[in-house]
């Protein structure tokens, strides 16, 4: 097995960041002590003062590197109970490009020194007319769920997560600890490539703990974790 994904690459974000729970530190430690870098997708209406100054004091304390996207602007929904969106086509250039903006604005005041021009939309949708107010808004890359019709962005690049191990309904939980290594791994000797979207405030301990196990295994078997930078600039094995 380890010859299928020794030299794999896999990145690991975390969705809805509104600033530093004692769940995403427990999460962050066990990303610290398998080396791999962290991905905070911060909702920009969420984030106060306070939650701005707890996140930057740990990440200025980090072992390991740390990059903020922006999750959306206020994570509203404009859609329906059944297609929920905050972004999409209906809502026009113009107006995204407003929201995106706002947002961006606010985490370059509060978390400059982590701010990547990266943008993931909530609920993993968004139309072509996002991309191109993401382009005028001077976004270089995007991240979602991959989907096989993806709409992409001649100029901006695409860094696509595979898995979103979380089940929503009744209620959130995650998948077994070992399913989602199983699939990650299919995805791994398929692709050489795997992208994990994590929500830290679903997470239970018993969820830190598995995905402290999942690390620790894959970095065992040989898979890399590189930052999604660096995929967006195109340097992952396909």
């Amino acid at each position: 097995m380890s010859g299928g994904i020794d030299g794999s690459w896999l990145v690991v974000r975390f969705d809805d960041v509104l600033g530093l729970c004692p769940r995403l530190s427990q999460a962050w430690e066990a990303m610290e002590k398998n080396g791999v870098p962290l991905h905070l997708e911060v909702v920009p209406e969420w984030l106060d003062g306070t939650a701005a100054s707890a996140l930057a004091g740990r990440a200025r304390r980090s072992r390991v590197p740390i990059a903020v996207h922006q999750h959306g602007t206020a994570h509203v929904n404009h859609g329906t109970q059944t297609r929920r969106f905050e972004f999409d086509d209906c809502r026009g250039v113009d107006a995204q490009l407003a929201d995106i903006r706002q947002g961006r604005a606010v985490l370059e005041a509060s978390l400059c020194d982590w701010f990547e021009l990266m943008f993931s939309p909530p609920w993993n949708r968004y139309g072509a007319s996002t991309l191109q107010a993401l382009a005028r808004a001077d976004f270089t890359a995007f991240s979602c769920l991959a989907k096989p019709d993806a709409t992409t962005h001649p100029s901006i690049a695409f860094v696509p997560m595979t898995l979103d191990p979380v089940r929503w309904r009744p209620h959130p939980r995650y998948l077994p600890w070992n399913q989602i290594q199983s699939e990650l791994i299919a995805s791994l000797e398929q692709d050489g490539f795997a992208g994990l979207e994590l929500h830290h405030d679903v997470m239970t301990q018993e969820d830190v703990d598995g995905l402290d196990r999942l690390l620790e295994k894959l970095r065992a078997l040989g898979v890399r974790f590189p930052t999604m930078q660096t995929v967006a600039e195109g340097k992952v094995p396909r």
